[in-house]
């Protein structure tokens, strides 16, 4: 009986057997798997890219603020109240249209006016917003500022050589 026992022991491995489950932990805890609400796992859902870009100091006035996505999103969660932008006063830009491109993986603010020049701005996504397949949020919101550059005189040259304001 004894030896029956030995022999199923040997067959395990039993080191073998521990360093397998070591690297798959360790893959796991590397690859940043998380489980979701449906009870699988995803990738966690991140913002890639941003414009204008954080700290950027020369946008247009005609600018549009846009965040793309590392997935597929559920667009119907990109919103006014997931979508912010705010000037330096902490005003919000309210009046603008806020759209989800499925193809692109972009989400994109459209002020109705221009913004004002020289006036720095943050947009904010918040973990309200979520993926298509799984319902998984930003682990965190996701906030980044701009600026408007200031709005250049024209100027001309006059009969003397010297430079005058329009």
């Amino acid at each position: 009986m004894y030896h029956a026992v030995k022999n199923r022991c040997s067959a395990l491995n039993y080191p073998t057997n521990i360093g397998i489950i070591f690297i798959a932990v360790f893959l796991l805890s590397v690859t940043g798997c998380h489980s979701s609400s449906d009870g699988g796992t995803s990738t966690p859902t991140v913002i890639t890219s941003v414009s204008p870009t954080q700290s950027s100091t020369r946008s247009l006035v005609t600018t549009s603020i846009t965040a793309s996505f590392n997935m597929d999103m559920n667009g119907a969660s990109i919103d006014a109240t997931s979508f912010t932008v705010v000037d330096d006063s902490m005003t919000p830009i309210t009046a603008g249209s806020i759209s989800y491109n499925a193809t692109s993986r972009v989400a994109t603010f459209q002020p109705n006016a221009d913004l004002v020049s020289a006036t720095r701005y943050t947009a904010t996504i918040t973990t309200a917003v979520e993926d298509s397949t799984g319902g998984n949020p930003l682990t965190s919101n996701y906030v980044w500022s701009f600026e408007i550059a200031p709005t250049l005189l024209p100027v001309s040259v006059d009969e003397i050589g010297g430079y005058k304001t329009l």
